[in-house]
Formats: C-alpha cells, sequence, structure tokens
C-alpha cells in the first residue's frame, strides 16, 4: 500500500497496528461486476468529502452502528480538508498538512488503482470499502474490509476531529512558526491520543499482577 510523502495523520500515528497490505496491480481490465463495484467505491469515497454527508450517508447500507463510522470518516475527512486551506493560506509555499490519502479525490484514486475481489455476492478491495450486490446493484455495507483493525480505525476519526479541533485554531492565530512546526504538534497529539486509546485498560481493582 504506497504512501504520500506528506504528513498523513493517520499513518504516522497507526502504522504498527495496520495490516501490511502487499503492493496490488490493478488487472488490465475489469470484467463487468468488477467495473460495477469499483464504480460505486469510488463514487462513495468520492461523496465522503463533499461538504454536505447526505450524499454519502445515503450511499451506505450497513449497519447503523456502522453508519457512524461514516458520519465520524466524513467529519474527519472534511476537517482534515479544512486543515489543508489554512495551512496553505498561512504558509502557500510549503507542503500540505493534509495526505493525498486522507482526501475524497486521493482515496479514489486509490480504489481505482487496486483490483476488486468478488467472492459470491461480496466485493472488497485491499483498501476500501466492502460491498454488496442486493437486487442486482452493489451496495457499500462497510468501511473496512478487516475486522481486526475496525475498532482502531473508527476510534481513530473521533481522535482526528479531536486533534484538528485543537490545532486549527493554533494555525489560524499565528501561534506556529512555520507549517513544520505545526507539523510536529499535530504527530505528537494525534500519537498522545492514539497511543492513550490503544493502551490496555488497567485490571479491575484488587487484581495481582501476573507473575
Amino acid at each position: 500500500m504506497q504512501r504520500s510523502h506528506a504528513l498523513c495523520i493517520v499513518l504516522v500515528l497507526t502504522a504498527s497496528a495496520l495490516p501490511a497490505f502487499a503492493q496490488q496491480t490493478k488487472p488490465a481490465a475489469d470484467t463487468p461486476d468488477e467495473a460495477a463495484a469499483r464504480a460505486v467505491a469510488k463514487a462513495f469515497v468520492s461523496a465522503l468529502g463533499e461538504e454536505d454527508p447526505a450524499k454519502v450517508k445515503a450511499m451506505f447500507h450497513g449497519t447503523p452502528e456502522d453508519a457512524k463510522s461514516v458520519d465520524q470518516m466524513h467529519a474527519a475527512v472534511r476537517a482534515l480538508s479544512r486543515l489543508a486551506v489554512a495551512s496553505k493560506k498561512r504558509w502557500p509555499d510549503a507542503k500540505n498538512l493534509n495526505a493525498e490519502e486522507m482526501t475524497s479525490a486521493g482515496m479514489a484514486a486509490k480504489i481505482a488503482g487496486q483490483p476488486v475481489r468478488l467472492k459470491g455476492d461480496e466485493a472488497t478491495f485491499p483498501d476500501g470499502p466492502r460491498l454488496k450486490k442486493v437486487n442486482g446493484t452493489w451496495q457499500v455495507i462497510d468501511l473496512f474490509p478487516d475486522p481486526q483493525v475496525k475498532p482502531m480505525l473508527k476510534g481513530m476519526f473521533v481522535e482526528i476531529l479531536a486533534v484538528v479541533d485543537l490545532t486549527l485554531p493554533e494555525i489560524e492565530s499565528g501561534k506556529f512558526k512555520s507549517a513544520e512546526e505545526a507539523e510536529k504538534a499535530l504527530q505528537d497529539r494525534m500519537a498522545k491520543r492514539m497511543k492513550e486509546r490503544m493502551a490496555p485498560p488497567p485490571p479491575p481493582a484488587g487484581t495481582k499482577p501476573a507473575k
């Protein structure tokens, strides 16, 4: 899975917990079924970047609990977009503080470059949403094809929002002298929050430590 050279808040802080995907090569041509699934997946991730969340919510057909993750991811993508605008205004010649992988265009490009895996009435990508064919139409039913990382990624969107809400006003007010200083603040804050989120819970009171 290729990474952007710019700051990617997601990957900087969670690389140790994410599975290492082998580089995937898209086939020369999709079958009609693969092309239809890919088109729906691309439209879905593109909608994540739109200001109004109504479109992407209407395109999601998973559980109510998983729909909350769609809301959170949409909010995170929009927050990172605002961060990019503010940093570009403050430091026009500096690199973008948001990574391409967390823009709707970057996610759509990633979908376009991966093979579609069809298994029965479901379609998945190595790094993309999971879809199911219902009455002949492909529908997005889950953001995360890998259940092992699902809890962490769901929490990650919440932390991205918290860090951006803290850092964005500081960028706009001129607190940071450079984009590099702002970048380090973002990294440090997100790393701290993710470390705390992923830490094992403390043992119950009165529990003896294992020998």
